[in-house]
């Protein structure tokens, strides 16, 4: 199975998240991948 590192990828940063209600019910997930390179 191949597991890209930081190396193959660059800098760009990649977000994904599950929107959670109080009441315990999860929303659809949000995906968002930057289109520029980002300094930590």
């Amino acid at each position: 199975t191949y597991v890209p590192r930081l190396n193959d990828v660059g800098a760009y940063l990649a977000l994904h998240w599950v929107p959670a209600r109080v009441d315990g019910r999860l929303g659809k997930p949000i995906v968002a991948v930057s289109k520029t390179p980002v300094s930590p």
